[in-house]
């Protein structure tokens, strides 16, 4: 006759071979987001959008997209960042005056937080939002800045894609 000892013998080494021939899962490892260093680089960038708010008031004509009112030749223009810290405006397919160089050389680097982008060690636009796809940079004034309203801040928003 079997005892309690023995059916719990039989069953703890039943249960062991059961769960010791169960194959182990492969843990996942989450792919880690990519730095905005490597967003900003992956490849050149064109502007697609350039709005004002408030709009401007130009004498009775309204504007608020700046992008349209911007020269073909303006609108192919590219902006290469690379991950050195180094980049290069191009002038695009198209130039605006024969004269000008084709590109032009500058240094690039994020502020401490990476909210703002910085030019030649000039602060020059914040940056509103930073994708695999999309970047927005924005920039506000004072209206006098421009001729407009003193004491309004316009803000700048540029949309940029990866070309």
């Amino acid at each position: 006759m079997i005892n309690k000892k023995s059916i719990l013998s039989i069953l703890l080494f039943s249960l062991l071979i059961v769960t010791g021939c169960k194959e182990q899962d492969t843990p996942v490892v989450p792919t880690p987001a990519p730095t905005k260093t490597a967003l900003i680089s992956a490849s050149p960038w064109i502007t697609t959008a350039i709005t004002i708010s408030p709009a401007l008031d130009l004498g009775g004509i309204i504007i608020s997209d700046l992008y349209a009112l911007s020269d073909a030749c303006d609108n192919d223009n590219l902006a290469i960042y690379k991950n050195d810290g180094t980049g290069t405006y191009d002038e695009g397919a198209s130039k605006c005056d024969d004269l000008d160089p084709q590109t032009s050389a500058f240094n690039w680097a994020f502020n401490a937080d990476e909210t703002q982008l910085i030019e030649d060690g000039k602060t020059i636009y914040t940056i509103n939002e930073l994708s695999a796809t999309s970047m927005k940079l924005g920039d506000s004034f004072d209206g006098a800045e421009i001729g407009a309203t003193p004491g309004t801040t316009y803000t700048v928003t540029i949309t940029l894609k990866h070309q």
